[in-house]
């Protein structure tokens, strides 16, 4: 089930020439039910999409609200430091103090910049999780715990306390506005030991990506005399996107490889992936030291 764009569906019907009353009666429905639709209160069953696709004489696509992003960016800087233990406060409210033994801090950040032009009023989802019992914490929380900005907060408590028990995934839910940009900016604790230096991000489906940016910076190795392997970003489509636990296993010439674009001996590298549908990106990359490295 899925929500129609209200606006493109009532424009339809004035194109036609139709009273809302015909227009429900044409596709087959009752009238309240073509209210919810344009409204968003409701979706949209599969065989009710066919029948405004068919009476409208338009594709189901054409009909799918979507978010409209203008750019979707993801920056992750990664740095070494002495092996030490970290204590960071974690979980949206109440709150608690949780340690974790690394020697890696990263800061992650994920901002989405809607366009004006959007199809959905539903809720939209930044999140970020670390497979490797790392420790997240949230460097601006006032939004993140605010349960009238983070909708995901209005979820059953065994769901929302997850990042209270374990620290390690953290959910964005908020209502968009149209044009605007959001964003989770977060510090991860031991989320790249060797073995896990990877990032999996999801993007989300019926949404319309006008440009998607990832950049790495792993400047701070460089100065503490590590080589990096050239990174790797790849992109799977939503039909052909694997589980995240098996991405890593994958054969190399499975996903799309896109090229970084790279400022010579600066440590950081940057994708670009320009009207991207729906689906997986993947980034990997591994590192060495150097003898004299004491970090």
């Amino acid at each position: 089930m899925h929500y129609v764009n209200g606006s493109k569906l009532d424009k339809l019907r004035i194109d036609a020439g139709w009273s809302a009353e015909r227009a429900a009666d044409n596709i087959g429905i009752a009238l309240r039910e073509w209210f919810y639709l344009i409204k968003q209160q409701k979706k949209a069953r599969p065989e009710t999409l066919q029948n405004i696709a068919a009476t409208f004489g338009v594709s189901i696509g054409e009909i799918l609200a979507k978010w409209e992003v203008k750019e979707y960016l993801v920056v992750v800087r990664v740095e070494p430091r002495e092996r030490q233990v970290f204590e960071r406060l974690v979980g949206y409210g109440p709150i608690r103090r949780m340690s974790v033994i690394a020697d890696n801090v990263a800061r992650v950040t994920k901002t989405v910049e809607f366009s004006d032009r959007n199809g959905r009023t539903d809720p939209f989802i930044l999140q970020y999780r670390t497979r490797n019992h790392g420790l997240i914490s949230v460097l601006k929380p006032d939004d993140i715990r605010n349960p009238e900005r983070n909708r995901f907060l209005a979820k059953p408590a065994h769901i929302t306390t997850a990042f209270y028990d374990d620290g390690n995934d953290v959910t964005f839910e908020f209502d968009p506005q149209y044009p605007s940009t959001e964003t989770l900016e977060i510090e991860v604790i031991k989320g790249y030991d060797e073995g896990h230096r990877n990032l999996t991000c999801i993007l989300p489906n019926e949404t319309h990506y006008e440009t998607v940016r990832v950049t790495l910076d792993l400047a701070s190795y460089l100065k503490n005399g590590y080589s990096v392997k050239d990174p790797r970003l790849k992109f799977f489509s939503k039909d052909a996107s694997p589980n995240t636990s098996e991405i890593a296993e994958m054969d190399a010439s499975v996903g799309r490889l896109i090229d970084p674009l790279k400022s010579e001996g600066s440590g950081e590298w940057r994708w670009t992936v320009g009207n991207p549908e729906p689906g997986t990106i993947y980034l990997c990359w591994e590192l060495a030291s150097s003898v004299s490295s004491s970090a």
